[in-house]
């Protein structure tokens, strides 16, 4: 993005199904996709600042027997998500993922055992995701059959996971002091928190209301600013009514909104709209 400024151009979310012709000569743009259990996010990343991003979200039912059949119906409902683009990112948004030190992430047979401890389940094949940070790393579990779908859709995919992105944006603007960041979305929202190039956690919580996601946020701003030995600073995105919760029940933890490396989007304050992990994936 080389520091340009951009403005978000949000998809009226009641248009019919994306269409190629949305975008002008879509193979010089670059594509982001979210896939969470109940959307799939698409952005879009124009190749100059004379085009603004584009951003849609589908929806996908979440109490679906197939998650993964719906997944590849809204793809498909959606021919715009299959044009040719110069790069396609996809961050997915799985529970089967852990931040891991590098040395337990570089053997595949210490890694998979760290995945099945937590999930009882064997993983067909794991992503090694870098974050930032010098002493961890982020390994994403996916099963076989979405791993053969997401490859065989997206020519020359990478994939991430939320976490990782979110560390990697934590930990530039953390350089002087730790850094926490609660990043809300639908059904839960993922903690992370950084002191420079060093993660100090790094989470996702389910949660379906306020009271709890504060309770997490609470939580982990007390682990860190007792291993710390300091305040952390506290950031929040996704969700103008719990900033103003944590102002008012955590005023020692400076709360405030989280602000977007300006090599990404500048000033751009309409992106806070979209998942930050998102925006990442030029980082």
């Amino acid at each position: 993005m080389n520091g340009e400024k951009f403005a978000i151009f949000a998809v009226d979310m009641n248009e019919s199904t994306l269409q190629p012709g949305l975008l002008p000569q879509s193979r010089l743009w670059h594509m982001a996709l979210r896939l969470g259990p109940e959307s799939i996010e698409a952005l879009f990343l124009p190749p100059v600042s004379s085009h603004p991003p584009v951003w849609r979200s589908v929806e996908v039912n979440p109490s679906s027997p197939s998650h993964l059949k719906d997944l590849q119906d809204a793809i498909y409902d959606n021919p715009l998500l299959l044009c040719e683009f110069k790069a396609i990112d996809c961050v997915v948004a799985t529970s089967r993922a852990l931040m891991l030190p590098r040395a337990i992430a570089s053997d595949e047979s210490l890694a998979k055992a760290a995945i099945e401890t937590v999930w009882n389940k064997t993983p067909d094949h794991l992503y090694v995701a870098e974050c930032g940070v010098e002493n961890a790393v982020a390994v994403m579990a996916l099963d076989k059959e979405m791993e053969s779908f997401l490859t065989r859709t997206f020519y020359n995919v990478r994939l991430s996971h939320p976490l990782a992105l979110l560390t990697k944006m934590v930990s530039m603007s953390s350089e002087t002091s730790p850094v926490m960041l609660a990043s809300c979305c639908r059904g839960g929202v993922d903690v992370v928190a950084c002191s420079g190039r060093r993660l100090l956690l790094a989470n996702s919580f389910s949660s379906e209301v306020a009271v709890d996601t504060l309770y997490y946020i609470s939580a982990c701003l007390k682990q860190i600013s007792r291993s710390e030995g300091e305040s952390v600073a506290l950031r929040i995105c996704g969700s103008a009514e719990l900033l103003a919760e944590a102002r008012r029940l955590f005023p020692d933890h400076d709360p405030a909104p989280f602000v977007l490396p300006s090599e990404l989007w500048g000033a751009g304050s309409e992106a806070n709209n979209i998942a930050p992990e998102l925006l990442a994936v030029t980082l």
